[in-house]
Order: structure tokens, then C-alpha cells, then sequence
């Protein structure tokens, strides 16, 4: 039923069935199941219904076999992103991933939406003031203090960096040498980080190499040299997203993801004399029925 969601002959056809998919998702007790109505779901998505097929997602996230928590991660930011009108909305929807399922969030995930942010004038001020607010809580998860660091100011975000992991103190670490070249009257403040002792006698080699490296870099370099070596990021290159190439290796070849591959070629054979397409209203109650009996 995949394939058939992926075709241009059938694929209206398959969406009227949208709401059975959804409830198989809700009501199965069966992992495989739900998984396959998971995979359905992604197939049939276009953007007409990308929100509605978002959001039934990230609930059935909430309760979702360990197993399968990542792929639907995935899944979800891949159509996001692919389906996004308004950019405010893929920026709520990958910070509710983080919020849902951040132990399942990959970093491909939340690079991801810093690269769209980055390139993105017209949802940089939205998503700053969104990660602020989230960040704000007591307990967040650690993948929403690495989004807020390209975006966020120092006080917020150094309140986390005792919470966090290594690499993440790296990439704050990174950050706050940046500040310093935009906020020069923050410097001061900085530099004391740099050069607690928490930071110069860490235990971890990456850490301290860091704190030693920034501290001497402020110390003696000119604004101008500064400048030049912390220069803002440039917008990134378009390309395939990570994410779903990511996707594609979990899946492995000829599942889900490489649908839109064989509609092309179901495509170019049709043209070319191909054979005539199984009707679609047969395959269609074929396979819902299949679903339903599980």
C-alpha cells in the first residue's frame, strides 16, 4: 500500500483512507502494525495533509515502542521540513521532537533545523524567542541547549553548560568565544569562564584544549584578528538533507524512502508502453482490509 501512496495513479485514492491508518496507529496492539501504518502514513503524506499527519505522529511518539522512536523521529522531521509553508511550524515541530523524544533525536536532526534557521531571515527572530522560552524551564533536554546555541545569549545559556554532556560543553565553549566577537562588552565575563579552573584543569583534554585556545585567542588578538577567525556563519549550501540520507541507511534499499524513486521509474515505463496499472480501487480495499485484520 506504500507503493501504491507513492504513485501518481493512486495516490489520492490511498489519502481517503487516512483516517483508518490513523486508528490502526492509535488502536493496534501490535508493534508491527503500527509501524507499517507509520510507514503508510509517511508514504501518503503531500502538502495538503502534512499537518494533520505531523501532529498525529508526534502524539503516537509520546507512547511509541522504544524500537521504532527514532525512525519516527526521522520521519517526522524529514516531512516537516519537506512540507513546510510556514517555517514557524517546522521549528515548533522539531522542538517538540526534542521535548517528546530528545534521547532520540540525532544530531542530524538538530543541525539540521540550525542550517534552516541559519538561512532563513524571516524565521530567525521566531525561533530565537521560541528556544529562549524553552529554555527558560527548569529541566529541559540537552539537544535543545545545543539548537539555542547559535542562538541564544550568554546568561541562559551558560545556566545549562554544568548540566551538559562534553560535546556539549564543546560546542557552548565554541559559542561564547563567537559572543565575545559580537558582544564585546560581555568579554570580561568570558574570559572569567575561560579561565576557571573548572575550565583550564578539566579532565577532558578536548575541554581544556578548548578553554586554553579561546582564552589566549581573547587575550592577545586585535578586534580586527578577532573579527576575521570568529566571523559569523555563512548560509549554508543547499543539498540533500542529512536526514534523509540517514533514513535511507537505517531502511536500507527498496523500503519506504526509495518510493519516490520507483515512481519515477513506474512513471517512465507507463510512458513507454508499460503494462496497465492494477486498478486502484481494488488494490486499495485489498490492502486496507489486510491492515485492518491485523
Amino acid at each position: 500500500m506504500c507503493t501504491l501512496a507513492s504513485s501518481e495513479f493512486s495516490h489520492e485514492a490511498v489519502k481517503t483512507h487516512i483516517e483508518t491508518v490513523i486508528n490502526a496507529l492509535k488502536t493496534e496492539r501490535d508493534v508491527s502494525v503500527r509501524q507499517r501504518a507509520v510507514d503508510l502514513l509517511y508514504a501518503m503524506c503531500d502538502r495538503s495533509n502534512a499537518q494533520q499527519i505531523v501532529a498525529e505522529m508526534l502524539n503516537y511518539l509520546e507512547t511509541a515502542d522504544y524500537s521504532i522512536r527514532e525512525e519516527i523521529v526521522l520521519k517526522v522531521a524529514i516531512l516537516a521540513e519537506k512540507y513546510a509553508v510556514d517555517y514557524t511550524w517546522y521549528v515548533d515541530t522539531i522542538l517538540n521532537l526534542i521535548r517528546i523524544a530528545g534521547d532520540y533525536v540525532s544530531e542530524e536532526v538538530w543541525y539540521r533545523v540550525i542550517q534552516i534557521v541559519i538561512n532563513r531571515d524571516d524565521v530567525q527572530g521566531y525561533a530565537a524567542k521560541t528556544v529562549f522560552e524553552a529554555l527558560q524551564a527548569p529541566a529541559c533536554h540537552e539537544n535543545l541547549v545545543k539548537v539555542g546555541g547559535p542562538l541564544i545569549q550568554f546568561n541562559l545559556l551558560h545556566s545549562k553548560f554544568h548540566l551538559c554532556s562534553v560535546p556539549t560543553r564543546a560546542l557552548l565553549l565554541s559559542a561564547y568565544i563567537k559572543f565575545i566577537n559580537l558582544f564585546p562588552e560581555i568579554k570580561p565575563t568570558i574570559q572569567d569562564v575561560l579561565r576557571s579552573d573548572s575550565q583550564l584543569r578539566n579532565a577532558d583534554v578536548e575541554l581544556q584544549q578548548r578553554a586554553v585556545e579561546y582564552l589566549r585567542l581573547s587575550s592577545i588578538a586585535s578586534n580586527d584578528i578577532l573579527a576575521t577567525v570568529l566571523e559569523e556563519m555563512p548560509p549554508f549550501p543547499e543539498r540533500e538533507s542529512s536526514i534523509l540520507a540517514k533514513l535511507k541507511k537505517k531502511k536500507g534499499p527498496g523500503t519506504v524512502t526509495d518510493l519516490e524513486d520507483t515512481k519515477k521509474e513506474k512513471n517512465s515505463s507507463d510512458m513507454n508502453g508499460g503494462t496497465e496499472p492494477v486498478p486502484v480501487s481494488t488494490a486499495v480495499c485489498h490492502y486496507i482490509g489486510k491492515l485492518c485484520k491485523y
